[in-house]
């Protein structure tokens, strides 16, 4: 396992990372970034992690989270209504949904700077596989791991 400390394998690396490839229209040039972050770069993670995140396919975890599920976890956190946000729902995706809840939201404030790591991502995530009612998804590693580690701060 690889050093969480390292730079390389902050959960902030990955993120950008990943806005780079998304901003990048050309198969090529997504290539060319990724090659250049992992060889040129001199990058020092731990490999086998950042590639599970970035390829999920090829490690078959199944979260069973449905976008309803996913917007009942949120409003509990964000402290939000439960329907305006399934109302929101209706309207766009999910990521949209908890992305403009989370900014509106009156308890929580971004954090000037994530803390999070590939390893507590991957952790949470590993954790989420073979958990299939909404009431166990519901109460896994509750609210307050989000609240303190997912860019959060209460207020």
């Amino acid at each position: 396992m690889g050093d969480p400390a390292c730079k390389d394998n902050s959960f902030s690396e990955f993120i950008r990372l990943c806005n780079k490839i998304a901003d990048e229209p050309s198969y090529n040039a997504k290539t060319e970034i990724m090659a250049k972050f992992f060889r040129h770069n001199k990058f020092e993670g731990d490999l086998h992690v950042w590639i599970r995140l970035l390829l999920p396919g090829v490690v078959k975890r199944v979260y069973n989270l449905q976008s309803k599920t996913l917007v009942k976890i949120y409003s509990k956190i964000f402290e939000e209504s439960e329907d305006e946000m399934l109302e929101d729902l209706e309207a766009g995706d999910v990521a949209g949904t908890i992305a403009t809840f989370f900014e509106k939201s009156e308890s929580f404030s971004p954090l000037k700077k994530s803390s999070l790591n590939v390893f507590e991502v991957d952790s949470f995530l590993k954790g989420l596989c073979g958990i299939t009612t909404e009431d166990k998804q519901m109460r896994f590693e509750n609210a307050s791991w989000l609240k303190t580690r997912f860019n959060c701060s209460s207020s």
